[in-house]
């Protein structure tokens, strides 16, 4: 799978993240994307639409759960591509 580019217009950041084959991401990565794409503590950007598309790609992202609990173990990116 391509690598897919996610903006946060809110503060001008951005991260590029490769998807594993199947359309899906770990769950240490969409960690390290939220926190790549806002630093501050406390900041509520994002939750808000303003922030950009990139933004509502990542926590659109739906989760994918182990068998034997409710840890997620992977997040499954929608079908758009790049944003």
């Amino acid at each position: 799978m391509k690598v897919v580019t996610l903006r946060n217009e809110f503060h001008g950041l951005e991260v590029k993240l490769r998807p594993r084959s199947n359309g899906t991401i770990s769950a240490a990565t969409h960690r390290r994307a939220r926190r790549a794409l806002c630093p501050h503590k406390g900041c509520r950007c994002l939750s808000s639409p303003a922030s950009g598309e990139g933004v509502l790609l990542l926590l659109s992202a739906r989760p994918i759960y182990d068998g034997q609990s409710s840890h997620v173990v992977a997040y499954r990116l929608g079908e758009e591509g790049e944003r």
